[in-house]
Order: C-alpha cells, then sequence, then structure tokens
C-alpha cells in the first residue's frame, strides 16, 4: 500500500503551483505579448501570485478560472472588484451559493459587456445591484 505523508504532498502542491505559475506567465507573454512585456516578468509574476491568492479566497477550484480571473485582473487591475465601479464583480465572486465556474462566468461576460458599452444581462443587472457602487 502506498502512502503519502503530509511533507511530500506539500512539495507535490508545490511544483504543481509553481508549473501553473509558469503557464499563466507563458499565456500573457503568448496572449497579450506587448502588455506583457511591458509589464515585465517580476510584475507578471507578482499578478500571477496575486490571482492564485484571490483565487483561492473566492473559492476557485480549476486553473482554467484563475486564468479568467487573471485576465481580469491584468485587463481591469489587480484589485478590480475593489474599486468604484467593480464593486458589483465582488458581490458576484462572493456569492458562495454559486458554483466557482458560474461565478467567474458572471463576472467575465458583465465585464466583456462593460467594455464593449453593451448593457448586462437582466440576470447579470440583478446580480450586480444588490450593493450599489460608491
Amino acid at each position: 500500500m502506498l502512502v503519502i505523508r503530509r511533507e511530500q504532498m506539500a512539495v507535490l502542491e508545490r511544483a504543481v503551483t509553481a508549473r501553473f505559475a509558469e503557464n499563466a506567465v507563458r499565456h500573457f507573454h503568448d496572449t497579450l505579448p506587448a502588455q506583457a512585456e511591458a509589464m515585465g516578468d517580476t510584475m507578471l509574476r507578482d499578478l500571477v501570485h496575486a490571482g492564485m491568492v484571490k483565487g483561492k479566497s473566492y473559492g476557485l477550484q480549476d486553473e482554467y478560472d484563475y486564468l479568467r480571473l487573471m485576465n481580469l485582473m491584468f485587463t481591469f487591475g489587480v484589485d478590480f472588484e475593489q474599486t468604484a465601479g467593480f464593486t458589483w464583480a465582488r458581490n458576484i465572486l462572493e456569492q458562495k451559493d454559486l458554483a466557482p465556474r458560474h461565478r467567474i462566468d458572471l463576472v467575465t461576460q458583465k465585464a466583456l459587456d462593460l467594455e464593449a458599452g453593451r448593457p448586462a444581462p437582466p440576470c447579470l443587472a440583478d446580480l450586480a445591484s444588490e450593493q450599489p457602487d460608491g
């Protein structure tokens, strides 16, 4: 019977986390090369680390969802959901009765709609209006 000790699990977890962080940095270099280059690898790694911490605090589970959150942070600012005009995002991300994937779907869709100048769909408008922006 194979037994994996806590220390071994911690080493494995660090390796997986480091691999994901490198993949996330590469993602930004591949998808937004000029912006990633202007930001520099140190700041980019800081953004990725902040996204990993933030994603965990919001209960995200999949690397895909973490990357989507990091994309929002890259586009709108590291603490975008804490800023005036974006508190609706925090409201959605903190709704623990919704699945993590659904929450990041809603935030991403509303952000895309705002960026394109489209009104949010009614279900998003309802979620976003639960706490007015300051």
